[in-house]
């Protein structure tokens, strides 16, 4: 039904939008059946608990904070790469 890229963006929508999800819900947004459905909350890690779901939501890589000088070093260059 969906291609996997698709799929794989539903189940990262489904673990930032819910808390908790019956695993039928999660199987029809996702166009598996049951057992594919438990099969996919096991490969994230997503907690099983009588018929419901418990998905995370994927923690995101942290990235560094950029300073304020490198901020205007790159902003002034782009400005400058427009004048010219």
């Amino acid at each position: 039904m969906y291609t996997e890229t698709t799929r794989t963006k539903l189940i990262k929508l489904i673990g930032t939008a819910y808390t908790t999800i019956r695993i039928e819900d999660a199987s029809i947004l996702l166009g598996v059946n049951l057992q594919q459905m438990e099969e996919i909350a096991r490969s994230k890690n997503w907690v099983l608990d009588n018929g419901f779901i418990l998905p995370e939501e994927e923690s995101k890589p942290e990235t560094l904070p950029v300073s304020p000088e490198k901020q205007i070093a790159t902003l002034s260059s782009f400005v400058s790469c427009l004048e010219n």
